[in-house]
């Protein structure tokens, strides 16, 4: 960085040539103030370029951070409902034993109960219903009503 004598020094320099020169120090200056405020058009012109650039590349983020969040919300949601059909499922497989288990222990008339739920048809019916899909399922198919017992009866 240049010492204060060091300005004075390159000040007096200038003035000396301005007069040497038999130039108007005024139009020097004046001169000089020009070639400064053209410079300073075109970098704020040049700024004003990259701004508008940062502002598209900004709005493009913005768009790919909405889909994202929108997305990763999708994406939570279908977590949560494969969770609530997972309790469905471990709920189910405990109570199967019990099923197979009281199934045994009943009458020797309910041996065709016994296997049923051993073979495992039943209890592959009874998730399906459980977990809302048609029976028999059918990948991305959900069960109707069930029809009332006077929609049953008209038929």
């Amino acid at each position: 960085m240049a010492s204060d004598r060091d300005l004075v020094a390159d000040a007096r320099a200038m003035t000396d040539r301005l007069r040497a020169d038999d130039i108007d120090p005024r139009d020097r200056v004046v001169s000089a103030a020009r070639n400064l405020l053209t410079a300073l058009a075109d970098e704020i012109e040049r700024l004003r370029n990259e701004v508008n650039k940062l502002d598209v590349s900004c709005a493009a983020h913005r768009r790919e951070y909405h889909d994202l969040h929108v997305s990763c919300e999708q994406r939570v949601m279908e977590r949560n409902d494969a969770r609530a059909q997972l309790d469905k499922v471990r709920e189910h497989i405990d109570q199967r034993p019990e099923y197979v288990t009281a199934c045994r222990e009943a009458a020797p008339s309910a041996d065709h109960d016994y296997y049923r739920w051993q073979g495992g048809a039943e209890a592959r019916r009874q998730l399906a219903q459980k977990l809302g899909w048609t029976v028999p399922y059918e990948p991305g198919e959900k069960t109707g009503p069930k029809p009332t017992t006077e929609e049953a009866r008209d038929e």
